[in-house]
C-alpha cells in the first residue's frame, strides 16, 4: 500500500471514487467536480497537505482528508474507505498519517468520524486508542404537507445578500456557535466562499430580523442534480439575546418553505443527540431518524 498527497490531476478520480464508494453515483446526491473543487479551493484548506490517498496497484483504496482548525487546536479527520477485506488495513494506515499530521501542525486534538453501522472502523478506532464522544443523528423530511410558517410578532425573514450580508453572518455564526462542541469559528472569507458554493445560493440562507437587529439564520443547500431534488438544513443558529422566542422554529420554517419552493422533495439535516431542544424541535417538524454517526476523539501528546 502507497500514501500519497494530493495531486490536481489526481481529482477527477477522486471525484468517482467518492461517489462510488459512498452510492451516490447517479443519484441526486451525486458529488459533482465542481463541487470537489471548490471544498479544496478554500481559504483554511491546502490540499497538498492536507490530502492523502492510500492505493494498492495504483488503484484507490482510500482516501483522508485533513481539516486543520488551528484555532481550536484541532484536526478533522475526514476518511472515506470502501468495505472490503482490505478496510481494516487501510483505515489503520491513514488514521496513522492522521495522528502525524496533527502532531506535525501542533494540533492537541484529532477527532474522525464513523457511521455507527461501520463496526470495522468502530473497532479499529477502540484499538488505536480512540474514545467515542458524540453521537450525531441523521434526520429526514419527506412528509406531502409542511407547516405553515407563523413568524413572531415584529419579526420578518429575508434572505442573505452577497456583499452586504457577509460579516454580519460570520458574526452570527461565530456567536451563536461559541460554546458548541467541535466548532471552529470562520473568516468572512470562509463564509463568503461556502456561500457562492454549488449546492448553496443567497436565497437559501434565510435571516430573521426585526427592526433593529439580525436575531439568527438558517443556511440551505439543494442539489441541482437530475430527479428528486434533495435538500439540506446545514446550519441554523440564533443569537444568545434573542433565543427562547421560538426564532429557531420560524427560521427552520422559513428555510423548508424555501427547499420545498426550489423543487426539494426531502431535506435532511444532522443533530447532536444530546441536543434535546433542537431534536426535539425537528421531530415536530415531521422529520424522522434516518440513521446515525459516532464521533471518536484522541487527545496528541505534542
Amino acid at each position: 500500500m502507497e500514501i500519497q498527497n494530493f495531486n490536481s490531476k489526481d481529482s477527477r478520480n477522486l471525484v468517482d471514487f467518492l461517489n462510488e464508494t459512498n452510492h451516490t453515483t447517479g443519484t441526486n446526491k451525486e458529488i459533482s467536480l465542481t463541487l470537489f473543487l471548490q471544498g479544496l479551493n478554500m481559504p483554511s484548506v491546502t490540499p497538498e497537505q492536507d490530502y492523502f490517498i492510500a492505493r494498492v496497484n495504483r488503484e484507490i483504496v482510500g482516501v483522508l482528508q485533513m481539516v486543520n482548525e488551528s484555532p481550536i487546536s484541532r484536526a478533522v479527520a475526514i476518511q472515506t474507505i470502501p468495505r472490503s477485506s482490505i478496510e481494516k488495513e487501510v483505515l489503520r494506515q491513514l488514521t496513522k498519517v492522521a495522528l502525524s499530521y496533527s502532531k506535525r501542525n501542533s494540533l492537541s486534538v484529532l477527532h474522525i468520524q464513523s457511521p455507527s453501522t461501520d463496526q470495522v472502523a468502530i473497532s479499529s478506532l477502540n484499538a488505536s486508542g480512540f474514545t467515542k464522544v458524540k453521537t450525531y443523528l441523521e434526520l429526514e423530511w419527506a412528509e406531502d404537507v409542511l407547516q405553515n410558517l407563523l413568524l413572531p410578532e415584529n419579526y420578518k425573514v429575508r434572505s442573505f445578500i452577497l456583499g452586504k450580508d457577509d460579516e454580519v453572518l460570520t458574526d452570527l455564526q461565530n456567536t451563536a456557535f461559541s460554546e458548541h462542541w467541535g466548532f471552529c469559528p470562520n473568516s468572512v472569507e470562509e463564509i463568503r466562499n461556502r456561500v457562492q458554493m454549488e449546492r448553496s445560493q443567497p436565497e437559501g440562507i434565510l435571516l430573521i430580523e426585526n427592526e433593529s437587529s439580525i436575531a439568527g439564520y438558517n443556511w440551505t443547500l439543494l442539489s441541482e442534480n437530475s430527479g428528486d431534488k434533495v435538500g439540506w438544513i446545514a446550519m441554523t443558529g440564533i443569537h444568545p439575546n434573542f433565543r427562547r422566542n421560538r426564532l429557531g422554529r420560524a427560521v427552520v420554517l422559513a428555510g423548508m418553505h424555501s427547499l420545498i419552493k426550489r423543487g426539494a422533495k426531502s431535506i435532511e439535516l444532522e443533530v447532536d443527540s444530546e441536543n434535546t431542544p433542537a431534536r426535539e424541535l425537528y421531530q415536530s417538524l415531521g422529520f424522522k431518524s434516518k440513521s446515525s454517526n459516532q464521533w471518536f476523539e484522541k487527545h496528541i501528546n505534542l
